[in-house]
């Protein structure tokens, strides 16, 4: 049972940076073109 309230309490820690981290992911699909995506992993050009 211990395990559970120790799980528990770390969700509870990690909560607000997985929100954050859910938020700019949705904003990064909603504004950023899937182009950007497809030409940055397509491992084709050299970012400088």
């Amino acid at each position: 049972m211990e395990y559970l309230y120790a799980f528990t309490d770390l969700l509870n820690e990690m909560s607000p940076y997985l929100l954050l981290g859910f938020f700019v992911a949705g904003l990064l699909h909603v504004y950023v073109p899937q182009n950007v995506y497809a030409n940055y992993f397509s491992g084709n050009q050299i970012l400088l």
